[in-house]
């Protein structure tokens, strides 16, 4: 998930396969210079919601298996610029040659939590108590910058798939704010994180510090009170990706159910 965003986006889609479901609900919300693709479940008596942010189309049996195992309605968002909103502040592009990233992070963020939470929702039959959000690759850099900044703890629990802490300045950010106590665990409580074992071993040198800049995040963030699951994989950058994803819905799975 290294290129541009045309192929980012194509490329997921295509690993995870193309069988629409038809449990899915679909909206279109427009914000701006915006527009955002929305599907999500709204399945009965369910508390928790998993927003997931990547382009993706899910069978019908690993849905279900997905929100059985979850407890949770399920969300998945595309639309989204993909170098630029879901990265947290402006830096070079990578590879060498790409455009810079523009750092718009900021902007997608209040998107997802003032428009697409908010319609999705009010779809739904029973309050919702808690929420998590799974990114991949860029969007699990977002997820994760997301959480840590978000004011009002909308995400409590976060997977972040091959997330790409390889972004200029971003292990060092977490670090700092997790030695200036920033990092509230009363409202990000739980994270997993998994990467392929040939990430390391990227021939692009930026892309080689994944595996140091996890570690170093992961440590900042158990400083910090927030309880966090690593998991290495045989494979590249972004696949296997199915099994992952249903490791991080097992991981899910494990978590208390949040009370009143």
């Amino acid at each position: 998930m290294h290129t541009t965003n045309t192929a980012n986006t194509a490329n997921i889609a295509n690993i995870i396969g193309n069988m629409k479901s038809s449990i899915l609900n679909s909206a279109t919300i427009e914000d701006g210079s915006r527009t955002l693709q929305v599907q999500y479940s709204a399945e009965h008596g369910l508390k928790k919601v998993t927003y997931i942010i990547l382009p993706m189309e899910i069978s019908e049996d690993l849905l279900t298996k997905w929100i059985d195992e979850s407890r949770s309605n399920i969300v998945i968002v595309e639309g989204m610029d993909w170098d630029n909103d879901l990265t947290p502040w402006p830096a070079p592009g990578q590879p060498k040659g790409c455009p810079a990233f523009k750092g718009l992070a900021s902007e997608f963020l209040t998107t997802l939590t003032t428009k697409v939470v908010p319609l999705v929702e009010s779809k739904l039959d029973t309050p919702v108590q808690g929420r998590n959000l799974i990114g991949i690759s860029l969007s699990g850099l977002f997820g994760l910058w997301a959480c840590i900044s978000q004011g009002e703890g909308v995400f409590q629990n976060l997977c972040s798939l091959s997330g790409s802490f390889w972004y200029q300045g971003f292990s060092e950010w977490v670090e700092q704010l997790a030695k200036e106590d920033k990092i509230d665990p009363k409202k990000f409580q739980n994270a997993f994180f998994s990467l392929g074992s040939m990430e390391p071993k990227s021939k692009n040198k930026v892309f080689a510090t994944v595996g140091e800049n996890t570690e170093k995040v992961i440590s900042s963030l158990r400083e910090s009170g927030v309880n966090c699951q690593m998991q290495w994989y045989n494979g590249t950058h972004y696949s296997p990706l199915e099994p992952r994803l249903t490791a991080a819905f097992e991981f899910l799975s494990t978590l208390k159910d949040i009370k009143d």
